[in-house]
């Protein structure tokens, strides 16, 4: 009874791994098309922004090192 059981599971479990392939291809290009939509809102949102707020913003998007982290990674 235990290796019925057992067989039903993996026929189961095979079934369900012969269909991931298809659902990736299937979500690709939504997320494709997802991506492109965020690009043209980031560029939209920058096109609204002050000079001032673009320049607040890459010194946000882009921090410096900072000090104590970095000699955690260096081992000190």
């Amino acid at each position: 009874m235990g290796m019925l059981v057992y067989g039903l599971g993996m026929v189961v479990v095979g079934g369900l791994w012969f269909f991931v392939p298809f659902a990736i291809f299937g979500i690709k290009p939504l997320l494709q098309q997802l991506i492109a939509e965020q690009h043209a809102t980031r560029a939209m949102l920058t096109a609204m922004a002050t000079p001032a707020q673009r320049e607040l913003a890459a010194e946000f998007l882009t921090p410096e090192p900072k000090p104590k982290l970095l000699e955690r990674l260096r081992g000190k």
